[in-house]
């Protein structure tokens, strides 16, 4: 298992173990792969919104699936509208996989087990569900299995496991909304931040993408993320709320007190 700084660190550490995995070709694609991949972050204050070296990252996805995920809820239109792209991954005008929809509920218990119960080890939220995902074909079927939130030397941290990861195309919006959760969760919980750990199955690249990631890894850029500032209010119910209204309501004069995350999360969804 590997450690690093921040998150760009580890999404870089996976560009970089990718390049010499193995070759597979999963429904005819040829594929590098890494299986049973994982990485800690020691400080995951600074959100990766740009990623030297990352062209054409919009941080758009980013931050509408940190929202929907946070906000337990669904935004196909705004993201029909924002991130074509993105909404061709729809079925049915929705999107199948969407994570806001299958936390909806979970995460409140999660906020009210920890609080009752700090050290418990029984705060996961679940996404992939084989009794819906092995039993239809879609566009999205969930890449995460299941988001574990701990608290452990008095700090909220998070650990999640996904079945795959595309190290070029989903991996840096899944950090984004990963890190985000679990700053909102700590708001929640009022604690602060402590480690982040990635567990994947198959960390893989297509070989199409392969030369973007090495020009990527040339980059010797420095990372201009601010430390975030936390969210507005206390208690997940207040948290998740203030995600959806960000999500619903261009104008941003509805909170006057409103953290300087939140506005830029606003303008990444509306600007």
């Amino acid at each position: 298992m590997t450690h690093v700084r921040i998150p760009s660190d580890l999404i870089r550490q996976a560009w970089s173990d990718v390049l010499h995995g193995d070759l597979v070709s999963p429904r005819g694609h040829e594929t590098l792969e890494v299986v049973n991949w994982s990485c800690t972050v020691r400080d995951p204050s600074v959100v990766p919104f740009t990623i030297p070296g990352r062209a054409g990252l919009n941080p758009f996805i980013g931050a509408v699936e940190a929202l929907q995920l946070i906000g337990q809820t669904h935004a196909p239109e705004l993201i029909r509208q924002k991130c074509e792209s993105l909404y061709r991954f729809t079925d049915r005008g929705i999107f199948d996989g969407g994570y806001g929809i299958r936390a909806f509920g979970q995460l409140g218990r999660v906020a009210d087990l920890l609080a009752a119960d700090p050290d418990s080890r029984q705060a996961v939220a679940t996404i992939h569900d084989g009794n819906v995902d092995l039993l239809r074909v879609t566009k999205d079927v969930p890449c995460t299995l299941s988001l574990q939130f701990m608290v452990r030397n008095e700090k909220l941290c998070l650990r999640v496991t996904m079945r795959s990861n595309d190290v070029w195309l989903g991996l840096p919006y899944d950090i984004v909304q990963f890190t985000l959760l679990q700053h909102a969760m700590a708001t929640a919980l009022g604690r602060e931040v402590g480690w982040y750990h990635h567990a994947v199955g198959s960390l893989h690249m297509y070989e199409r993408d392969r030369l973007k990631v090495e020009m990527a890894l040339t980059d010797i850029s420095l990372d201009d993320n601010s430390v975030i500032d936390g969210w507005h209010g206390d208690g997940w119910a207040t948290v998740s709320r203030t995600a959806r209204r960000i999500l619903s309501d261009e104008n941003t004069s509805w909170y006057t007190d409103m953290t300087s995350l939140e506005k830029h999360l606003s303008r990444l969804i509306w600007d």
